[in-house]
């Protein structure tokens, strides 16, 4: 994930301050390369890390979309915000690719 590489790159302290952000973060040049639309069906299940970069997207169909979301969190991270956003599966081995 370049999300994941940039911020090992940059260190998680960017997060921090809206100055080291803007600074260090955004202007870094990284291409995330072009979006790709994942489109399901009724009953479909997408399993995402939070790292993922994400946006929404219009509801073009006639019908409602419904969505329902699960944050998933380990006793750790509160002690150690840091880690999991420079190894995203870190907490969640089984889960690793």
């Amino acid at each position: 994930m370049q999300h994941e590489r940039n911020l090992r790159l940059h260190g998680p302290e960017v997060l921090v301050t809206e100055e080291k952000f803007a600074k260090e973060y955004q202007s870094s040049g990284i291409d995330y390369g072009e979006p790709v639309q994942v489109k399901g069906n009724p009953g479909d299940l997408i399993v995402a890390n939070y790292m993922l970069l994400h946006s929404a997207a219009y509801n073009r169909s006639p019908n409602i979309r419904y969505s329902c979301y699960f944050r998933v969190d380990h006793v750790d991270r509160a002690s150690d915000w840091k880690a999991p956003l420079t190894d995203a599966w870190l907490h969640f081995p089984g889960l690793r690719a």
